[in-house]
């Protein structure tokens, strides 16, 4: 196969990889990959919990902003606002257990579907995936916003 029809039967193939998994991924209202870090740096935070104002200084915007998303988020459940028994006017805000037991779910339904797929690329394939794979992320390590 010549270079470049190479390379448009690549992207062709990467474009349909893509949209299937976006497909069968979905969106609806789950939490997205820049909320979940949001959300795993709460959980990281001592005693997993931490303050509206210690949001918005980690993350460099305003109490108001940080306050709006994590109003948002406890819309959706993601999190849980206490009070401490000591000043009832320090609001702390920690990731609600029930998102945390999503998350554990959602793992587990990943590595299954991982582990799927491995089976049905056999060994010799899951090898080859893995070295393409630790390629492009060092390709895509080297060359940093370049890419």
């Amino acid at each position: 196969m010549e270079p470049q029809m190479m390379k448009g039967t690549i992207i062709e193939q990467m474009m349909r990889t893509m949209h299937l998994i976006k497909e069968k991924v979905g969106d609806g209202h789950k939490a997205r990959q820049k909320q979940i870090a949001v959300l795993h740096y709460i959980y990281s935070c001592p005693e997993h919990k931490t303050t509206i104002s210690n949001l918005a200084r980690h993350y460099q915007i305003t109490d108001a902003a940080a306050s709006q998303m994590v109003t948002y988020f406890e819309k959706h459940g993601w999190v849980d606002k206490v009070r401490t028994k000591f000043d009832r006017r320090i609001v702390y805000v920690q990731v609600s257990q029930t998102f945390i037991e999503e998350m554990k779910e959602k793992f587990n339904e990943m590595t299954e579907k991982v582990n799927q797929y491995l089976t049905f690329l056999g060994p010799k394939d899951a090898i080859a995936f893995e070295r393409i794979l630790n390629k492009t992320i060092e390709y895509l390590e080297e060359r940093g916003d370049r890419a």
